[in-house]
């Protein structure tokens, strides 16, 4: 976080001016910032994690991941977790997620993926460390309903399943298997099963996106002639890879196509 904060102080020392608390598309619309800049560059992200689409999910103790991690990176409080959670999901925010109940104090930290290890989506650098912190992993397994007792998450019930492998199956699809329903008692539920796509700003200025990927070429600008665009909001899986090191080389490649586009557009006098 120290980190972070010079690095954020650096950038404003250059004479950027920053302003917070402004909602795009509320505070200022689209299409003011698009007229009144001569160039903009969007670098928004993901959103939060999608809902398991189960009963219990609004009972007290189940986590969005991402505000979960936030929380606790940030020192703020997260209340009595317990000693039993678990975590729904296996990309890499699942192993962040189960690594940081883990360093909370938590004894029992599952992680559960309705595929297996050869189909998760973390970095096996990733699944190593998990491991080492001591988080447990469970496959094929599909949770189906989240049970509670007096309004806090009590334990969660799940059946196994099997990978269809058929050609017209597609990829790996998880089917149930009958009669292998069972039940977990834990304290924590953690969804942490991918990030909704934000795509207001996208579809307000009629970029051409791809499910929510916002489309770029090589110097990252997008359909719109004055719109760039960098990091998650342009991820695609299997085209690149959804890093820090990634997002922040894409920002160099914007800020150099835009300071090109800028040149062209604004020519030196007697050139």
């Amino acid at each position: 976080m120290d980190v972070a904060l010079w690095e954020a102080e650096q950038v404003i020392k250059l004479g950027v001016q920053v302003r917070t608390g402004v909602y795009v598309g509320k505070d200022v619309s689209v299409q003011e910032i698009v007229h009144k800049f001569d160039a903009v560059v969007l670098a928004f992200g993901m959103g939060s994690v999608p809902r398991l689409n189960i009963s219990g999910e609004d009972l007290e103790g189940v986590w969005d991941a991402i505000e979960f991690i936030e929380r606790v990176k940030c020192d703020l409080s997260v209340g009595d977790i317990g000693n039993r959670v678990a975590v729904i999901g296996a990309g890499n925010t699942a192993i962040d997620a189960a690594t940081c109940s883990k360093r909370l104090g938590v004894e029992h930290v599952t992680m559960y993926y309705r595929r297996t290890r050869q189909e998760m989506s973390a970095y096996e650098f990733e699944y190593d460390f998990a491991k080492q912190e001591g988080v447990e992993f469970r496959w094929l397994c599909i949770p189906l309903r989240i049970i509670g007792e007096q309004g806090r998450v009590s334990a969660i019930e799940f059946i196994r399943a099997r990978l269809d492998n058929s050609k017209d199956s597609g990829w790996q699809k998880p089917i149930p298997v009958p009669g292998t329903k069972f039940i977990v008692p834990v304290d924590t539920v953690i969804r942490a099963i991918g990030q909704t796509r934000l795509t207001d700003l996208s579809e307000t200025l009629e970029l051409s996106a791809n499910s929510g990927v916002i489309q770029v070429d090589e110097g990252c600008r997008t359909t719109h002639p004055k719109v760039f665009a960098a990091g998650d909001c342009t991820f695609e899986r299997g085209v690149s890879e959804a890093m820090v090191v990634e997002a922040a080389q894409q920002g160099k490649i914007a800020a150099m196509s835009v300071h090109r586009f800028l040149s062209e557009a604004r020519p030196e006098v007697g050139g």
